[in-house]
């Protein structure tokens, strides 16, 4: 079921709060056949493709009052004097909900029944203030060559699990929105900003992605990682990384992953002990610490009679091998330990070489160690009016591009059908090691 009203989200904490529309908010690419899908019966749905683009930019361009108010995690965010009432779950950190509105009062008032637009990356909410950090969702922004990086992603790992002949379905994309400011990073750098419009879903109940120890959703969370990395593809990252630390003095320390580094977890000493014993074969040469790789799969909320959708894929790395052991997350558990499968296991999956997606494209280098076939190929998606790669950051070349695309889009030098068309070349481009398969 999609949810069509804000009692649909069913969230105790669910929270009303203001936003306001975005004075010149375009949609730089959008998902019109889903769009056409899911609102095409409304009584004033466009009827053209550029029609349906105007709409999304309309319909998704708001920014929270808070984030609005001021000017240090973003440049001035020109908003329209208009007050919108928006939806945000718990732990919706920079993500709300919002009813459609009538394209006959100017986008203003609700559209009673007409449904709800899931939009990320539209600032903080009440009573948090903002930080100037490009890489912390704590700006409550995201930078658009981010948002089009995350398009990409989800296009890619939707084609494998059609090839996979999974029976995992994804939440539909709307569409990426040129938010029309900048977002600050710490060194006062200006980047164009960018918002996700996504089809409006159920998280988990009170916000926690983890699902309980033994049940369906853990399964399917761990089943689900398993088959990406078949093709080179996993959900861990830095972020969901736990250390079980050992100390000169012989004291072990149990630590999670927060805010760009690691604070203590709650693994009690005894269990870290046994943790050691089991897992130290596994630490790397030299270090004096054992890394657990959390599952950082994502899915709507798991109810009876309803399917599930995969989500939030800014997160996913590629790989052509996988080392550590795989920890299952959970609610309930100490530090939320559901259980590892470790590299020596005949379930532990690594990338199959006869299928698995070329990591190279999306591995970020200095632009002197990249491979020039790679990097090359990448850019052939690019139109020659456009400038080439900086040579001082270390992107891959797929970020090479989506950055290049962000950039001749908001500077007026690149239409959104050539956005959409090199958004293509790349699909097409990491993904061939499927045709060839």
């Amino acid at each position: 079921m999609i949810p069509r009203r804000p009692s649909d989200l069913d969230d105790p904490k669910l929270e009303a709060e203001t936003a306001h529309p975005i004075a010149g908010a375009e949609a730089v690419w959008a998902n019109v056949p889903a769009l056409r899908r899911d609102f095409g019966h409304l009584p004033d749905a466009p009827t053209t493709t550029d029609g349906w683009h105007t709409w999304l930019a309309r319909q998704g361009g708001l920014i929270s009052a808070t984030q609005a108010a001021q000017e240090v995690a973003n440049t001035r965010i020109p908003i329209r004097d208009v007050a919108v009432t928006v939806y945000r779950l718990p732990r919706g950190g920079r993500a709300f909900s919002v009813p459609l509105r009538s394209v006959a009062s100017d986008y203003v008032d609700p559209i009673e029944g007409g449904g709800l637009l899931s939009l990320k990356a539209v600032g903080v909410k009440p009573g948090v203030v903002p930080e100037a950090n490009l890489f912390n969702y704590s700006n409550g922004l995201q930078w658009l060559e981010g948002v089009l990086h995350e398009v990409l992603i989800q296009r890619v790992v939707e084609k494998v699990l059609r090839y996979a002949g999974s029976s995992v379905n994804c939440l539909p994309v709307y569409g990426a929105l040129d938010g029309g400011f900048a977002v600050r990073d710490s060194e006062g750098n200006t980047w164009p900003a960018g918002i996700l419009v996504r089809q409006a879903h159920r998280r988990q109940v009170k916000g926690w992605d983890f699902p309980l120890l033994g049940s369906p959703g853990q399964q399917l969370m761990l089943d689900t990682e398993l088959e990406l990395r078949r093709y080179g593809i996993t959900s861990t990252s830095d972020k969901g990384t736990f250390q079980l630390k050992r100390h000169a003095d012989g004291r072990l320390e149990f630590l999670c992953a927060h805010l760009g580094g690691f604070v203590p977890g709650d693994t009690p000493a005894g269990v870290a002990r046994g943790l050691w014993e089991r897992f130290r074969t596994y630490a790397e040469p030299g270090e004096d610490f054992i890394r657990f790789k959390g599952v950082a799969v994502q899915f709507t909320r798991f109810e009876e009679g309803v399917e599930p959708l995969l989500l939030d894929f800014g997160g996913f790395r590629f790989s052509d091998r996988f080392t550590g052991p795989l920890l299952s997350l959970v609610l309930q558990q100490p530090s939320n330990w559901g259980g590892t499968i470790n590299p020596d296991s005949d379930a532990y999956v690594q990338p199959d070489p006869n299928r698995a997606l070329d990591p190279r494209y999306w591995r970020a280098e200095p632009l002197e160690t990249l491979s020039k076939k790679h990097l090359e190929g990448a850019l052939e998606a690019l139109p020659e009016r456009l400038p080439g790669p900086p040579d001082d950051v270390p992107y891959s070349p797929v970020e090479h591009v989506v950055c290049r695309l962000a950039q001749g889009f908001t500077g007026g030098t690149l239409a959104r059908q050539e956005v959409a068309s090199a958004l293509d070349h790349l699909l097409a481009l990491t993904t061939e090691s499927l045709e060839r398969g």
